[in-house]
């Protein structure tokens, strides 16, 4: 799973078209005061297990 995790993060901070596709599926599944812009780029990741 943690490597997994890993990957995921990876591309987030790696890959354009996947910030947008993570962007538009906050938008469609967030409530509306929580969205981003498509052009979003992330600045930290915290990996966090329950």
């Amino acid at each position: 799973m943690f490597s997994q995790a890993r990957v995921s993060v990876e591309l987030l901070f790696e890959n354009a078209a996947v910030r947008a596709e993570f962007a538009r599926s906050v938008h469609v599944n967030s409530d509306p005061a929580c969205s981003i812009p498509e052009d979003f780029t992330p600045r930290r990741v915290v990996f966090a297990i329950l």
